[in-house]
């Protein structure tokens, strides 16, 4: 069952990322991830009720609310990035997922890594520079970008961070035995949690959280609904999974979707040049999975 949890959890990211950035088109990136934090939290609350009996160890309690505290943080990053990059150069930067996972799930979680997947390694490597690069000889000027364009160093980061909360959730579920959508409910309200401590400290008021709602009600409903579905879906499918970062690699394959579609709704540029880096960057991705 963890494959079609993986390519359910595929589709909805797919979804959640157009609609948010539909929304992040005019909106603040803070205000946005406070609103989204919290209709997430009021759509999951109910789980906590299916387990009624289940208790938890003061342990697992606080490496679920640390796991938040990254996932918060990882999140804001993202959208940070996201909101000024064009969807088609920022849905590919996903693919790099797999790889920081598989990475660090071979540093902690012992995990081997085979030839293949050395050589997606290198292959998601080379996606990346022709989704960069408009001039293939200028490998100067491809560092040079990537260096200076701070907003695809935010997406790296938030990448960098939730390929730890990857590996805590493997923790989470399996040595804790907490059940998956039991976890992603309370790490839901702890997210949420922590958006309104970091609003009120950046002074945003209640009342331009509302408005905010408001104003987006429709797809910020459905960016809600879409980001439970993928995050509860990721979760079954880890717990059941033999490996993290297979899991990982299916969700993200998504990039080329959201590539291809998010940049026609948006009317982005050089459609065909990124949609080619992200082909090549599944490439990595499906051999990234391979023993």
């Amino acid at each position: 069952m963890w494959l079609t949890y993986a390519i359910i959890s595929a589709f909805l990211a797919s979804l959640s990322s157009i609609l948010e950035k539909k929304i992040l088109e005019k909106e603040h990136s803070l205000t946005f991830s406070t609103g989204l934090a919290l209709l997430c939290a009021g759509i999951l609350s109910p789980a906590l009720l299916v387990y009624p009996n289940f208790t938890f160890n003061l342990e697992s309690f606080l490496v679920i609310y640390a796991s938040s505290i990254l996932a918060t943080i990882a999140f804001l990053e993202v959208t940070r990035g996201v909101r000024h990059l064009d969807i088609s150069t920022s849905a590919p930067l996903f693919l790099l997922s797999p790889l920081i996972t598989a990475l660090l799930a071979f540093m902690f979680l012992g995990e081997r890594l085979s030839f293949l997947q050395i050589l997606g390694i290198i292959i998601l490597g080379l996606g990346t520079y022709f989704l960069q690069t408009k001039n293939l000889k200028d490998f100067k000027g491809f560092l040079r970008d990537l260096e200076h364009n701070k907003y695809i160093l935010y997406v790296l980061l938030g990448l960098l961070i939730y390929g730890v909360t990857s590996l805590l959730d493997k923790v989470i579920v399996s040595h804790y035995g907490v059940p998956p959508i039991l976890s992603v409910a309370w790490m839901q309200i702890f997210i949420a949690l922590n958006f309104t401590i970091l609003s009120l400290i950046k002074k945003i008021k209640a009342a331009d959280i509302l408005k905010f709602c408001k104003r987006n009600i429709v797809f910020l409903l459905l960016a809600s609904i879409a980001t439970v579905g993928y995050r509860v879906s990721q979760q079954l499918a880890v717990s059941t999974a033999v490996a993290v970062s297979l899991v990982v690699a299916i969700k993200r394959s998504s990039s080329l979707f959201t590539t291809i579609i998010g940049g026609e709704i948006f009317k982005e540029e050089h459609l065909i040049r990124k949609g080619f880096a992200c082909l090549v960057m599944i490439g990595g991705v499906i051999l990234l999975t391979l023993k």
